[in-house]
Parts: C-alpha cells; structure tokens; sequence
C-alpha cells in the first residue's frame, strides 16, 4: 500500500474509533441479470467517503463537486423511491455479457423486501436536495447522506474500485472463456479481497479516464489469453468499444494462428463475422490482414487509404516492377484503330 492511500485509511480509521460518520455517499448498482427477461436487476449499496473518493480521482472529484455532465444519465442522484430503479434492459445498461453479473430470476417477495430496505435507508438518512441545471450538473459541494444511482457498472465491479481507492489492491477473475466454472454470487465476504472482471473494470476505468487500473486490467487479460481462448474472446462485444482491448486479443491470435486450436476456431468466427453476428467483425478481419502484411512482406509500401485501383497504381500498390520480352510490343487495345 502506498503511503497515500495508507494516510487515507488511518484517517477513516481515526475517525470511525471517535464515532464520526465515514461513510457519507451511498451508491447503488445493479447486481444480476436476466438472460430469460432480457434485464438487469437487483440493485445493491455500497457505502464510501466522498473526501477519499475525490482525493482518488479526478472524474470522481469533478462529480461529487458538480463540474461532471451527468448528460448520459448512468449516474443520478435520487431522493425517494419514486425514482429508483428496480431494472434495466440490457441494451440501456450497455454491456449485456458483464461477467460481473449474477444470473438470476426475481421474484415478487424479493422486490417487496427491497422497497422496504431502500424506504427504511431513505428515511433513516436525510439526503442533501439536489440543484441540477438543465445540462444535469450538480451544482454544488459534496454533502453528507447522498444517494447516487450508477446504472451502467455492476455492483462486484465498483465495490473493487472502491476496495482499490481505499488499499491500492486488485483482484481479477478468470475470464469466462477460461475457467470452466462461473464464479456465482458475492460470497467472499469482509475477509477476502473483492473480486471482479478485468474486462469490466477496463471499460469502468476508460470511462474514467483511469489509465492506472486500465493498464492493470489490460495486462491482466493479456497474461490471461491462450490459444484456448482467444478466439472466443474475440466474440466479445466489449473489443467493438475499446480497440486495446481489440489489439491485445489480436496479438495474442496472431501469435497463436498456427495452434490446432485456433485453426480449429477460426472457421465459426468468420461465419459469424459474415452472418453480421460481430459488429467488429471487419475490424477483425483488417487488423489480422496488417498483421499478416506486416509479417511476412514488410518491405511493402504503405498504401494510402482510400486508394482507388487503377493501372496507373497497380504497381505502386503491389510494390512489383512490370517487364515485358524484348520482341513484346505494348499496345493500348482501348485506343481506336486508324483506317488504312
């Protein structure tokens, strides 16, 4: 631990040990899904310090002091039920394969039981009013007992931010694709280091612009991915948004190209490609076209982009000198022939 963030933890520490309330902001996140239903639901608390939170990071410090746009409405700020929400579809929440996620069903009495939870902590707290402009800015100096909704970021994935805020540690999971059994349920408890997905993480962290935990989370993938694996990673929806990502995978492939198992899998991914199943599917494809370029004729000339095909540049394109035999004549057959 750093000596920032131990600083930081001793003062919470201090203050909790004199009574002093630590934990003046409470976010809620959304927990599991519903692949049957099409939603996410079952949000979650998570109680911080919005003094840490701002000392952390900028986009967070911004935020909490109203500087941040809140245009795109993942985050809000909420003072009753009226407002809560108990769901979102997928396509709202922007990241449908968060391995983050339980897979779960709900049921009425859970629903019943939460609108009970969230009335006894709304009444229990008194929440600062809010003074949004109409570009949906906070105006104002953090204030304690807020309430603020994140609708597009689990709740395993921002517990770790805030576990990494508070101690400077990170904990990923295995990737689907490469564990044989999905971690289900947030059972590790107070005395084990939070645990959450690399690849959603990094798309928290770019978000942020917390080009600290996206290299973690990157790296990670990278010491993650195989020959085993790597062209259902390239399956992912998350490569489309975030071409790092999108690179590292393919490095990894291009290194693995020879491997049985990836010659086995790469015949499925260009039918999907084809059928228009991946929306990146013809980054795919041209980033793996450089690379054999790249690799294997890399005395080639860089092609302009958008460079029409013609005869004039035929043989810059393909970087080949035409000869032709002494007794060979070269004759234009579009010319019109001269009548004798």
């Amino acid at each position: 631990m750093t000596d920032l963030k131990s600083a930081r933890l001793n003062t919470l520490l201090l203050k909790s040990l004199l009574g002093e309330e630590i934990g003046d902001i409470k976010f809620y996140l959304f927990s599991s899904r519903s692949k049957h239903k099409g939603r996410i639901f079952r949000p979650r608390a998570l109680h911080a310090n919005s003094g840490l939170l701002s000392e952390s990071l900028p986009y967070l410090a911004d935020l909490l002091k109203g500087k941040k746009s809140l245009a795109d409405h993942a985050m809000f700020e909420f003072h009753g039920v009226d407002n809560y929400p108990w769901m979102t579809s997928h396509n709202e929440y922007g990241y449908e394969d968060d391995s983050d996620l339980d897979e779960a069903e709900e049921t009425e009495e859970e629903n019943t039981t939460k609108l009970q939870d969230v009335t006894l902590a709304l009444d229990k707290l008194t929440c600062a009013t809010s003074n949004e402009n109409d570009e949906g800015v906070l105006d104002r100096e953090p204030k304690q007992n807020r309430h603020i909704f994140i609708k597009d970021t689990a709740f395993r994935t921002w517990k770790s931010l805030l576990f990494y805020f508070y101690t400077g540690h990170i904990q990923f999971t295995f990737l689907k694709s490469t564990s044989p059994v999905r971690f289900q349920g947030d059972t590790s408890g107070i005395h084990v280091t939070p645990t959450c997905s690399a690849k959603s993480m990094y798309r928290l962290a770019s978000k942020m612009g917390f080009e600290a935990l996206q290299t973690k989370a990157l790296d990670y993938i990278r010491f993650v991915l195989s020959d085993m694996n790597v062209v259902t990673e390239l399956g992912s929806p998350l490569l489309a948004r975030h071409p790092p990502v999108l690179n590292t995978v393919l490095d990894t492939l291009f290194r693995h190209i020879d491997s049985p198992l990836v010659r086995s899998a790469l015949p499925k991914l260009f039918e999907r490609i084809a059928n228009g199943e991946l929306c990146h599917g013809a980054d795919i494809l041209k980033a793996l076209y450089e690379k054999i370029l790249a690799k294997h004729y890399p005395q080639l000339n860089p092609v302009p982009p958008n460079l029409p095909m013609n005869s004039s540049n035929a043989g810059f394109l393909f970087n080949v000198k035409t000869t032709f035999p002494d007794n060979f004549k070269k004759t234009d057959s579009a010319s019109p022939k001269k009548s004798k």
